[in-house]
This record gives C-alpha cells, sequence and structure tokens, in this order.
C-alpha cells in the first residue's frame, strides 16, 4: 500500500503503525473471544450445532459493532489529509499508515480469524474447563467492588466526570492554533566579515569594535565572540570572518 501511493518506511509511517498496534489487534480479539464463549456454550447444548456454523454466527454478531466503530476511527484521521504544508507534509503519511493498517486489521477480521475460530478453537482442551484464569478473575473481582462502590453514589461520579470533560473542552480551546511556536530565544547572531586576507590583529580589533557598539544597546545585556572557525568545522571560515551573539535582556 505504501508503495502504491508513493510512501517510504519512515519515522512518520512507522509512527502511524506503533499508534494503530492497540487497534490492529483489537477486531481479532473481540471475534475471537466471542466465538469462543459461544463453541463453550454451544457443547453444553443437548444438540449441539458444527462448529463452523457456530463461529459464523458468533461473527456475524460482533461484525456490525466492529466496522462501524472502525469507521469511526477513520473519520477521526481524516482531517489530518486537509492539512496543507508543512503539518500536511509532517502528518499526511501517518494518517495514511494508521487508516491502512486498521483497514487491513478489519478485513483480516472478516475473513482469516473466523477461518483460524473454526479450525483451531473446537480442537481445544481447555474448551471444557470452565475455570478462567486467574488474571480474568482478578480483573474481574477488582470490576465487581469498583462497581459496588459507585454505583450507590453515581451521581456524584457523574458530577466529577462532567466537571473533568469541561476541564478538558477549556483547555482544548486554550491550546495554541500554531503548528510550531515562535522561534524567539532571546539572542541574535550577527557575522561581521571583513576583507579576505585581514590580518588576526586587524580582524580582532573591528570585532572588539562591533561588540563594544552592541553593548551600548540598553536591551543588549551579553556578548561572546568568535573570529574564524578551524579547518575541520563543517562551516570551516577565515579569522576574517567574525560572529558575535549577543543576548536580551526581556524577550
Amino acid at each position: 500500500m505504501f508503495q502504491a501511493l508513493g510512501l517510504s518506511i519512515n519515522t512518520m509511517t512507522l509512527g502511524g503503525i506503533a499508534i494503530a498496534i492497540g487497534q490492529l489487534v483489537d477486531d481479532a480479539i473481540v471475534g475471537v473471544e466471542n466465538a469462543y464463549r459461544r463453541l463453550r456454550q454451544n457443547r453444553l447444548k443437548g444438540e449441539p450445532k458444527p462448529p463452523i456454523e457456530v463461529v459464523r454466527d458468533a461473527t456475524r454478531e460482533v461484525r456490525d459493532p466492529i466496522i462501524f466503530a472502525t469507521f469511526i476511527v477513520i473519520l477521526v484521521f481524516l482531517p489530518l489529509f486537509a492539512l496543507s504544508g508543512v503539518e500536511g507534509r509532517i502528518f499526511t503519511p501517518l494518517g495514511i499508515a494508521y487508516v491502512t493498517s486498521i483497514a487491513a486489521s478489519l478485513i483480516v477480521f472478516l475473513t482469516a480469524t473466523p477461518a483460524l475460530c473454526a479450525y483451531l478453537l473446537p480442537r481445544m482442551k481447555q474448551m471444557d474447563d470452565e475455570k478462567e484464569g486467574p488474571v480474568v478473575r482478578a480483573i474481574k473481582w477488582g470490576q465487581a467492588l469498583i462497581l459496588k462502590t459507585l454505583f450507590p453514589v453515581r451521581y456524584v461520579v457523574f458530577t466529577v466526570f462532567g466537571a473533568l470533560l469541561g476541564l478538558g473542552v477549556w483547555l482544548t480551546v486554550e491550546f495554541g492554533q500554531a503548528f510550531l511556536p515562535e522561534f524567539n530565544e532571546g539572542a541574535l547572531n550577527v557575522s561581521v566579515v571583513m576583507a579576505p586576507g585581514t590580518a588576526l590583529a586587524e580582524s580582532n580589533r573591528i570585532a572588539a569594535t562591533a561588540e563594544r557598539l552592541v553593548l551600548e544597546l540598553p536591551e543588549v545585556i551579553k556578548v561572546g565572540r568568535r573570529s574564524g572557525r578551524a579547518e575541520n568545522d563543517e562551516h570551516a571560515e577565515s579569522i576574517n570572518v567574525s560572529e558575535l551573539e549577543f543576548f536580551f535582556a526581556a524577550v
């Protein structure tokens, strides 16, 4: 899909796949869990149905909700494709990677997952075991305790979460709208370029004069200077070039 859309494997596309990891396995988890539950119930019946029919019906039960949930998530990411400029060039690959990943996950859930469930789940020895694992039992115990505590004070819970929702909306409105903040570091870098072949002493005298002139500005509190750069530097400069970096008292 990346090749067809002219994308490459880079930081943003890998980021889109990383964000989609939870959604990638979610469809299959829901389908397998429902098929497993229906197969166990089917074994308790007096006249059990063939496992392939049970898996088919179990997949149909959760198919529509999963399809709707997947398309809702895709709709959330569609605004990324409307971004232009630098923002669009950066985030569009991430959105494409995410959308194509969860779309592929949906296709796998509708095709491969039911077939694997029909082939593998009926052969599981645990299918006849009514006991749940310790992790599931611990989670259900904790959930039952939380619900038992919160149901009598449900209106307080509604109030607290309503307040948190309002706070989240307010914080969202207060967020900045710019993609990148303004770069104002409170410093300027100025190059003083003299004629090629200027002696080091003369270069130092002129640069020192420039320093004094800059320090006369009331906003400037400090000045640093560098004359020339080493030959092995990526931006090698001769001694006829001095760089002044001065810092402001208030930005």
